[in-house]
């Protein structure tokens, strides 16, 4: 079977299984494809990097301290429940 076809199955979004699966099974192929085309991203991440940019007005905003880190993780693990 291919990794879509396992994808629609399972419920998950392709391109999150596909990268699950190279982490597992061939994290160095993993690294190329991220090297070439950039970091893939899900739907739902696309979703949240999208609000994150309407939010900031479009700037880039940067974690630039701990406290904003753990505030990021909080949020995260709020939307992981």
């Amino acid at each position: 079977m291919k990794i879509p076809v396992f994808a629609e199955i399972l419920g998950i979004d392709r391109k999150r299984f596909l990268r699950v699966a190279l982490e597992e099974y061939d994290p160095g192929v993993l690294k190329v494809i991220e090297a070439r085309f950039g970091p893939q991203i899900s739907r739902n991440e696309a979703e949240i990097l999208q609000e994150i940019r309407t939010l900031s007005g479009g700037a880039d905003p940067k974690l630039r301290t701990p406290q904003q880190r753990d505030a990021l993780g909080e949020f995260v693990a709020q939307l992981s429940r």
